[in-house]
């Protein structure tokens, strides 16, 4: 069974959410949230999206470029 979110999961489940796939998530989830409670009150655990990067080569440019024309911009955002 691939993992949620790989290409083998889509590829497998035509991306579509099995109960498994629920499980898992939630599974996930929980496993965050205890990691969260184990925390000093007041550390607060944020996501900064200015720290993620996106590949800088040709292909990855391309490939936006596809997306972005193909797909409704909710979709891109998303992405």
């Amino acid at each position: 069974m691939a993992r949620v979110g790989t290409l083998a999961w889509a590829r497998e489940t035509g991306g579509k959410l099995r109960p498994v796939d629920h499980a898992a998530l939630a599974k996930q989830f929980v496993a965050v949230r205890l990691a969260n409670e184990g925390r000093r009150k007041g550390d607060v655990v944020t996501f900064d999206p200015a720290n993620i990067r996106t590949p800088d080569t040709e292909v990855a440019r391309r490939a936006a470029a596809v997306c972005e024309r193909l797909s409704e911009p909710w979709l891109v955002n998303h992405a």
